[in-house]
């Protein structure tokens, strides 16, 4: 189902009632987001919660906040609006509210008395500093295509009004995404290029510590606006980068939350007793292509790759149980479209591009780098799949590339590969926009097509969900088509952890809410 079109925002959240996918060995979740919600008395403050998955933040500063930074940065500042997946809408976070009739004109309204923990205001002019800045190139924010696009003005020192050329009625996703995160202005200017290092924000935590690849160590912003929250003194970020491994330190209190993308996990964890609340993911989990770089310009060996990609050889191997990619979006999406369909698995057919290709260029061979998230034995297997799968094809050789998150990440956003990991992850539509539109701030790939610019743009200026949804759909119909994007299986964000926790909400992606969750004494 789509998230609500309301111009209002939902009331918060009840903090005596925890939200969550709660799902037993035999049950699965809706579509969206499976809802049990059951009174566990009043949140009890103290204590440590340490959650926990492969990836570690790559940088801290407001403006380049990622998709993989956001649980450290939606600590350490909060987000401006939050998103009840359960319940589809978008509820007050930083900001009490941000509204609009046309989609042109928005009007952003802050909280009284909130104050930076460097004891300046979280005002307007704070706002309006931090999204010029997003929008200025060189910071490489991934809000930056969002921001450009905004005259802002401030109308009082709690209200900030942002006028655009053409409707955006997505617009909502960027304050609990990329322009969410809002640092103190006066320690960016004291601080340079040492504030993604020792950020200011006005979030539920402080940053304490980082020790980076390993753990990053938060603790509770007493001025925080949202008495009692948050509820722990202390909330820690642990990488370890396999299933298994995080599977066992929750088995024996390492940690207390940990993610899983894989559903084996998820129910092992519920079978040992665990308490399970999951997402699931608009689109699915795979591999993209550069459409620029090297061999991969060619859109003949593009369409090669593509056939050589065999989903159900991936799943069989390395997600069993998980239901093999065969169009775009899954079923259970909103923005599912059957002739989304994905290129078929056919050696033929690639061969006989390779063959042309190597025919019309007068090259030997066609050479790929494929750039992964190293360091397990399940990243390094699968790795060693898509190149063995890639030279079924005859010319065609395949480079491994393994690197650690924060050097993935800062590839990614260089667009320094050719073939990677890839995933459109979390519930928001709008990525769409930001990972094809030509032009887009995550666009790295170099992809570009009228016709899906056309699209995408109409999901933004349509006031109406029906036009919005069909226009989403056109979409997943053309990229299908380019092989803009191949997943293999369409995952379902899944954190696990003992009853003793409370409070754990997803958000975002694999991620939680931070500042709601608890522990029982």
């Amino acid at each position: 189902m789509r998230p609500t079109s309301s111009t209002r925002l939902a009331s918060p959240l009840v903090a005596a009632f925890t939200a969550l996918t709660l799902v037993s060995a035999c049950g699965g979740g809706t579509p969206e987001q499976q809802q049990a919600t059951a009174p566990v008395g009043e949140p009890q403050r103290g204590g440590t919660v340490t959650y926990s998955f492969s990836g570690d933040a790559s940088n801290l500063d407001a403006a380049r906040c990622g998709t993989g930074d956001w649980l450290a940065c939606s600590a350490i500042y909060g987000t401006l609006l939050n998103y009840n997946a359960a319940d589809q809408k978008f509820e007050p976070g930083m900001a009490e509210s941000f509204e609009t009739e046309d989609g042109r004109t928005w009007t952003l309204k802050l909280r009284q008395n909130v104050k930076f923990t460097d004891g300046t205001a979280f005002d307007a002019e704070a706002v309006k500093f931090n999204w010029e800045r997003a929008a200025d190139p060189k910071n490489l924010s991934p809000g930056a295509l969002v921001a450009k696009s905004m005259t802002l003005t401030v109308v009082d020192p709690l209200t900030l009004r942002a006028e655009l050329k053409e409707p955006n009625f997505q617009l909502r996703w960027a304050l609990q995404g990329e322009l969410a995160m809002i640092g103190s202005p006066a320690a960016i200017q004291q601080k340079g290029p040492d504030f993604a290092n020792e950020p200011v924000g006005a979030g539920p935590f402080k940053l304490q510590s980082w020790a980076r690849g390993s753990q990053m160590i938060l603790v509770r912003n007493d001025g925080y606006w949202d008495q009692p929250r948050p509820y722990v003194d202390r909330f820690v970020i642990k990488v370890l980068n396999a299933d298994d491994q995080r599977l066992n330190a929750l088995r024996t209190g390492e940690i207390d939350v940990m993610a899983t993308t894989r559903g084996e996990f998820g129910k092992k964890g519920v079978d040992a007793g665990f308490q399970l609340a999951e997402l699931n993911y608009i689109l699915g989990s795979g591999i993209r292509m550069s459409f620029t770089k090297g061999d991969l310009a060619d859109p003949d060996i593009r369409k090669a790759v593509a056939h050589l990609a065999d989903g159900d050889q991936m799943i069989k191997a390395f997600y069993p149980g998980e239901t093999v990619a065969r169009t775009l979006a899954p079923q259970s999406s909103w923005i599912y479209d059957p002739e989304a369909k994905l290129p078929t698995h056919d050696v033929a057919e690639a061969q006989r591009l390779v063959d042309g290709y190597l025919a019309r260029t007068g090259k030997s061979e066609v050479t790929i780098a494929y750039k992964y998230i190293g360091g397990s034995a399940f990243s390094d297997g699968q790795a060693q799949m898509i190149q063995a799968m890639l030279q079924q094809a005859k010319g065609v050789k395949v480079e491994l590339v393994s690197q650690d998150y924060a050097t993935w990440f800062a590839d990614t956003q260089r667009g320094d590969y050719q073939l990677q990991s890839f995933a459109v992850s979390g519930v928001n539509p709008d990525q769409l926009h930001n990972y094809f539109f030509t032009g887009a701030s995550r666009n790295t790939t170099g992809y570009s097509n009228p016709a899906v610019d056309t699209a995408l743009e109409k999901t933004r200026t349509a006031a109406e969900p029906a036009a919005q949804t069909e226009a989403y759909k056109e979409a997943t119909r053309q990229l299908a088509a380019d092989a803009a994007f191949q997943p293999w299986y369409y995952p379902v964000a899944q954190l696990l952890f003992p009853k003793k926790i409370h409070g754990v909400v997803p958000a975002y992606t694999y991620f939680m809410r931070p500042d709601l969750v608890w522990r029982e004494s």
